[in-house]
């Protein structure tokens, strides 16, 4: 099962809408899965490391702030 159809089936089981939900990810590989299963996503690249995502990927250090990024 590839990361998008993972993402569709739990949107389909849980009956999510994929404009509520946010895809999390720390690799290209979850990016690619939220973007092909249409879905927000919003990298996570620790302090120090380096950034795989492209400039127009919001990210972010940890999840100590998650809930002030999401809100905007």
């Amino acid at each position: 099962e590839t990361k998008s159809e993972i993402i569709r089936r739990i949107i389909a089981e849980q009956g999510y809408s994929s404009w509520r939900i946010l895809m999390l990810g720390d690799a290209t590989a979850d990016m690619e899965g939220a973007i092909d299963a249409d879905v927000p996503f919003l990298g996570r690249v620790p302090k120090g490391a380096g950034n795989p995502f492209p400039a127009n990927i919001q990210t972010i250090e940890d999840l100590e702030h998650l809930a002030e990024c999401i809100r905007g």
